[in-house]
């Protein structure tokens, strides 16, 4: 599990610049299907529970199961990471 810490991924130029644009359209193409009214059901229903859930239960819960399962450090704080990043890509 120790070569983990010693892995490294190199992008070329050309490769950042594709994985850029898909993501691009992608996000532009979900962009695409939201309405005002999506926007209305969401200040009306799930701010409380997203916020409550993003901010403070995952990363709580991670940190448990940092706790219980001991990873190696670099793989513990990728999962740091990832849950304290509220709905992040």
């Amino acid at each position: 599990m120790e070569v983990l810490d010693k892995l490294t991924l190199h992008f070329d130029q050309s490769s950042l610049v594709l994985m850029n644009v898909c993501l691009a359209v992608a996000m532009f193409g979900i962009a695409l299907e939201l309405t005002l009214n999506d926007f209305r059901r969401l200040l009306l229903e799930a701010i409380a529970i997203g916020l409550v859930s993003q901010i403070v239960l995952l990363p709580a819960v991670t940190f448990l199961l940092i706790y219980l399962f001991n990873p190696i450090t670099s793989v513990a704080l990728g999962m740091l990471l990832v849950a304290c990043c509220p709905g992040g890509n």
